[in-house]
């Protein structure tokens, strides 16, 4: 994405999709898909859009029989079964498919314009290994979704968020999008933003407190938002305030590729590790590529769907 911004005359506004976008959620049958499935019906039915539930197997022979004693028919049956324990709305969309869950998940949110994918830790494992050295595209290294990882959290609706931030524009969409998702679910719940003391070069410089809320303003995020300025690196700043905060969501950015990456920064490898590896808290993942615009701040059109008056 060969984009030239500026914090300073700029407002980031993340696409979700259209009001009908769906929801579309990585069905794995694995140990995760009940918490998984949950969640993704829920945010769906808060979201007032339909659920899209889709399994993908790689090994799958029988690509072509549609009956209801084929695989693919038998698979269907249980996807749906675990639906019914949680849906009180219309029967979600079920897509049974051969091949990687990356693909099939991308293919499934491409061809719908999903407004959010949902998946579990071990349909991240597969991403992190396409992401890191393959061609083949993964989900949050070209697509133009956020999204969620979901781990094992008490709540299908988060209360608490952290939002971890480097003040680049590309990682400010974690921040407003973290906002108007927050709007569209109806919530109100706090957000904790955080950052490393000082950027990289060309960025917004972080190096007092006063930095950091003058750059949430500038992007319009004000409302029931907290922030913090630490030393030390991002990564490490982020477990930290894991252990103190508990969040029932993080929210990072992946970085774009062409990015400066230091200690203050977060490589695609650990936004992954993160989102794999945490136990506690479900994990939001805003890709670099996701459709977005630009305006000038002195703009009069109003910087809808973020909850800010």
């Amino acid at each position: 994405m060969d984009i030239k911004v500026s914090d300073h005359t700029t407002l980031i506004r993340p696409s979700l999709g259209n009001d009908r976008s769906p929801v579309v959620v990585g069905c794995s049958l694995g140990p995760r898909s009940r918490e998984v499935t949950q969640v993704g019906i829920v945010l769906a039915e808060r979201l007032g859009t339909d659920s899209e539930l889709v399994y993908a197997e790689p090994k799958m022979l029988v690509r072509d029989e549609t009956g209801s004693d084929s695989v693919r028919g038998q698979l269907r049956r249980r996807i749906l079964d675990l639906a019914d324990e949680f849906g009180g709305g219309p029967a979600p969309g079920v897509h049974v498919l051969s091949g990687r869950a990356a693909e099939a998940l991308a293919d499934v949110s491409s061809a719908l314009d999903a407004k959010l994918v949902v998946v579990g830790p071990h349909e991240v494992s597969a991403l992190r290994r396409a992401v890191i050295g393959s061609t083949v595209a993964g989900l949050v290294s070209d697509g133009r979704w956020p999204v969620l990882v979901v781990h094992s959290p008490p709540r299908a609706l988060p209360e608490r968020i952290l939002v971890a931030i480097d003040g680049s524009a590309f990682s400010m969409q974690a921040v407003v999008l973290t906002k108007r998702l927050l709007h569209d679910l109806k919530l109100d719940v706090g957000v904790h933003v955080v950052a490393a003391r000082g950027t990289a070069e060309g960025d917004s410089a972080l190096d007092t407190p006063a930095d950091l809320e003058l750059l949430l303003t500038r992007h319009s995020v004000t409302g029931d938002v907290t922030c913090g300025l630490h030393d030390g690196g991002l990564l490490e700043i982020v477990e930290r305030e894991r252990e103190s905060m508990r969040p029932d969501w993080i929210v990072l950015s992946m970085p774009e590729q062409r990015a400066r990456v230091d200690e203050r920064t977060l490589t695609g490898r650990e936004v992954l590790k993160l989102a794999a590896t945490n136990d506690e808290s479900n994990v939001l993942i805003v890709p670099a590529a996701m459709a977005w615009i630009t305006e000038s701040a002195g703009s009069d059109v109003p910087f809808e769907g973020t909850g800010v008056d």
